[in-house]
């Protein structure tokens, strides 16, 4: 049994590793593509020396360790689980008043994968409800050479939706701003009448769009974009860490 485990904890590891590394190499730099590799380091390292924290079970420091990397471990993929569940059940009625698609990370002007299948979605959506009015929300981060709303926008109008209907939110830097700025767009377009509205983003972030979009003051359905295979563990990794802090700190 302890042949097992260790084997496991140095698979996951070496996962960890590979994937987090090739990532940071290929992708924008985010906090869950720098953890990934440490996680895995540390999930690496238990499995090599998984005999002898089992042979120094008295002592104290890596009795905890122990427990610790176990929990976490355990924790991580369960919530993750829920996160994959919530964000894969679409609830939107396509009667919404308004499309709040958030940004994601883009390179150069080109929107990344992530961020293309959020909008592949929400190109689903529109057909559907085509006078829907759309905000696409999100400034120039790091490594971007335009704002995110700018390149979705072109994406947008190049596969077919009409421009005349879209509204460019450019100042964005966080899931909070993305629903406090595109608020206060729609609370002047309505003249702070009622609307209802929806919201796009991929499955492992809606769950945090969702609760931050309340905070905020809006009650949105929600529609998912998928993510890529590779980006799962960074991806989890960094929205349970960003939960955590949301539900500790509020923000």
């Amino acid at each position: 049994m302890n042949t097992v485990i260790r084997v496991i904890m140095c698979m996951l590891g070496g996962i960890c590793i590979i994937v987090g590394l090739s990532q940071l190499v290929f992708m924008n730099v985010d906090f869950g593509i720098v953890c990934a590799p440490i996680i895995g380091a540390a999930l690496l390292l238990y499995g090599i020396f998984f005999d002898y924290v089992n042979q120094h079970t008295q002592n104290k420091f890596l009795k905890a360790l122990r427990y610790a990397v176990i929990f976490a471990l355990c924790f991580i993929i369960a919530f993750s689980g829920f996160l994959c569940l919530y964000g894969s059940s679409d609830n939107v009625t396509y009667d919404e008043d308004s499309l709040i698609i958030l940004g994601a990370g883009i390179h150069g002007d080109k929107v990344s994968l992530p961020l293309q299948y959020r909008l592949d979605a929400a190109l689903e959506y529109i057909d559907k409800n085509p006078d829907v009015l759309v905000i696409v929300s999100g400034g120039k981060g790091f490594q971007e050479d335009v704002t995110e709303a700018y390149a979705m926008e072109k994406y947008l109008v190049d596969h077919g939706a009409n421009p005349d209907n879209i509204i460019k939110e450019e100042n964005a830097s966080s899931t909070t701003e993305n629903f406090k700025f595109s608020k206060e767009i729609l609370d002047r377009r309505f003249q702070g009448g009622t609307y209802k509205v929806a919201t796009v983003t991929n499955d492992f972030h809606v769950f945090r769009a969702v609760k931050i979009a309340e905070q905020n003051g809006l009650e949105v359905t929600h529609l998912h974009g998928k993510i890529p295979w590779y980006t799962t563990i960074s991806n989890y990794i960094r929205e349970t860490a960003a939960i955590t802090k949301l539900i500790i700190l509020g923000y």
